[in-house]
């Protein structure tokens, strides 16, 4: 933070008592995200950093984050982003689900469930939470066209629900049919501190899962997202709880359609280099072993042996990692340059974690952690956050994703990458007002929280330490003044009405200290609908404060309740439109200056 200016100002605050004010304000304000209509993609939400933050909004938010970064972890950054499930269709999505592999056929499935509880049963609340949460998530869920978005959260006030649903599980009909399920439960049990229902399946592909927690532990319910994710089932309940079984449309595990060359290269043909003998490829997901793959691939075990020569294969088996189904090898998935020499860039989905994202790709976690030097945001491997834009080659670093409530900085939606400037020079992009300091989440203030910088410990651009928002523009709390001024001002403050509406520590406009002030302001005026003004409160002392001398007046109108309340927020809001302008500038300057004196 800089201040240049030539005149120092010193505020005095004679009753100057503003915080119950603030407050007021603040619950004026809308502390919710935008509605989730507005974009299917979470990546356009508004992010948070904090889980306390989450709290200040009193209403139904869907929320999505790295499931692989921990919430809880303090040595790690959070980023949650958040809209505000609507009142009807939560997102404008598909009304019904198609699975990533649309030529798959199939079959209606008799899912078992199981699960448990935390905790001892209570009765449902009365303000139905529970059930707008679950309904919300499930709306959102079922609508969002986002082939790989197989699970979402959402919460509201203490009631936080997680959904998690298999790539290969028919979406819109496990969705309802999973929380028909648990509201049935609820219903005749009772809520508990943590339900969870849950189908485990063979992988990850075949699990899906529901948790709610009373408590408002999101961390908590992200770990159990994070074990369906895995290929795993949640255990360790406090007591079992029985649900009924589902019928639901799920694709066959045995010979699954790999995904060819060609629908690759097709699809982003710089990025692979083919070869005539390319083989038929699947890729391992959580929970896969060599046994579950030579049934996706119609094999036997002895020919996946043949096609995979590696004698490690089965006990060295990595999420996204390609497996050949057919004689033949595999072709070279590693991302190539683009043609202006950024580096291939991808951008980090929820489930994501660097081992899985490297073996997609045909790397390895060192050459992705090598590859971003100075890429904006990057906290490394160990701390990937949702959305965040990183290479997968060598070449300049990309030009970081927007953030849809940043106002400072190179996140500010809209803003182009500066010509060939790389990421050093980003950091004065959008600057704020009046030299503020700008946080690496693109916000605005004049605090520590702002101003203070901090690094991760990859120490790249647009990063701050764990627990920190760092700072990246402006920064500091060095107030400077480069040349002192010819005289300097001080400004007092006095509230007319202190005399009127306390019992105690009050003071008569007479026995202000005025010759240590060049300036003091009187509050406060009061202005009518018609832009006539008084003073209602406080008029005696404001004669005093006329009649005083050896200072120069200012005095401030509204003030409090007034730009709030019903009766009185309008005025100034129709006095700045053009048609009122004039009029509202005649009464308060010539017609103030005719009926009183404020002169030194």
């Amino acid at each position: 933070m800089r201040f240049t200016g030539p005149t120092s100002l010193t505020a005095f605050f004679v009753q100057g008592l503003l915080v119950s004010s603030v407050i007021a304000r603040r619950n004026n304000i809308n502390r919710c995200p935008e509605p989730c209509s507005l974009s299917i993609n979470p990546h356009d939400w508004i992010d948070y950093h904090t889980l306390d933050r989450l709290t200040w909004c009193n209403e139904t938010m869907i929320l999505d984050f790295a499931i692989y970064t921990p919430l809880d972890d303090t040595d790690k950054q959070s980023t949650i982003f958040a809209c505000k499930a609507n009142d009807k269709n939560t997102i404008h999505g598909n009304d019904q689900y198609q699975l990533a592999v649309s030529d798959e056929l199939l079959e209606e499935t008799t899912l078992s469930l199981e699960g448990g509880t935390w905790g001892t049963h209570a009765a449902l609340p009365n303000d139905d939470l529970t059930q707008v949460t679950i309904n919300s998530v499930k709306t959102w869920l079922v609508g969002s066209p986002r082939s790989h978005q197989d699970h979402i959260f959402g919460s509201s006030g203490k009631t936080v629900v997680g959904l998690y649903i298999g790539s290969k599980i028919q979406r819109a009909t496990a969705v309802d049919s999973v929380a028909e399920q648990m509201l049935k439960y609820i219903e005749q049990k009772g809520i508990s501190s943590q339900i969870v229902l849950q189908h485990c399946g063979s992988n990850a592909d075949y699990i899906l899962g529901m948790v709610i927690n009373m408590d408002g532990d999101l961390p908590n319910v992200q770990q159990s997202v994070r074990t369906w994710s895995d290929g795993q089932c949640v255990q360790g309940f406090d007591n079992e709880a029985q649900f009924s079984e589902i019928f639901v449309p799920v694709a066959p595990t045995m010979k699954a359609s790999g995904l060819r060359l060609k629908d690759k290269i097709s699809a982003d043909s710089y990025r692979l280099e083919g070869r005539e003998t390319t083989c038929d490829y699947i890729q391992v997901v959580s929970g896969d072993s060599c046994g579950s793959l030579v049934q996706k691939c119609g094999i036997t075990a002895a020919e996946l042996a043949k096609y995979n020569p590696d004698p490690n294969l089965c006990s060295t088996l990595a999420v996204g990692q390609y497996i050949c189904c057919s004689q033949g090898d595999l072709p070279d998935f590693s991302p190539k340059p683009y043609p202006n020499g950024t580096c291939y860039t991808y951008q980090a989905q929820a489930g994501d974690y660097c081992a899985k994202i490297a073996s997609e790709h045909s790397l390895s976690v060192d050459d992705i952690e090598s590859f971003n030097p100075e890429t904006w945001g990057w906290m490394g491997c160990n701390n990937l956050q949702l959305g965040q834009r990183l290479c997968l080659s060598k070449g300049d670093a990309p030009f970081p994703a927007p953030i849809a409530n940043a106002v400072c900085g190179p996140q500010v939606p809209g803003t182009k990458q500066p010509g060939n400037d790389g990421p050093s020079l980003w950091v004065g992009l959008n600057p704020c007002p009046l030299n503020a300091c700008c946080n690496v989440w693109g916000q605005c203030g004049i605090t520590p929280e702002f101003c203070s910088v901090t690094k991760s410990p990859t120490g790249n651009p647009g990063t701050a330490a764990p627990g920190s928002n760092g700072c990246i523009d402006s920064c500091s709390l060095l107030v400077t003044n480069i040349e002192a001024p010819d005289q300097f001002a001080t400004v007092g403050y006095f509230l007319g009405s202190n005399t009127e509406d306390r019992e105690c520590l009050t003071l008569d406009a007479w026995f202000m200290p005025t010759q240590q002030f060049t300036h003091i302001q009187f509050g406060f005026g009061d202005i009518a609908s018609d832009y006539s003004i008084s003073v209602k409160k406080g008029n005696d002392q404001f004669n005093f404060f006329k009649s005083m001398g050896g200072f120069k007046k200012i005095i401030s109108f509204g003030g409090w309740e007034f730009s709030t309340s019903p009766q009185t927020y309008q005025i100034f809001r129709q006095g700045v439109k053009e048609e009122n302008r004039a009029k509202r500038v005649e009464m308060l300057t010539v017609e103030l200056l005719k009926s009183t004196t404020l002169k030194p």
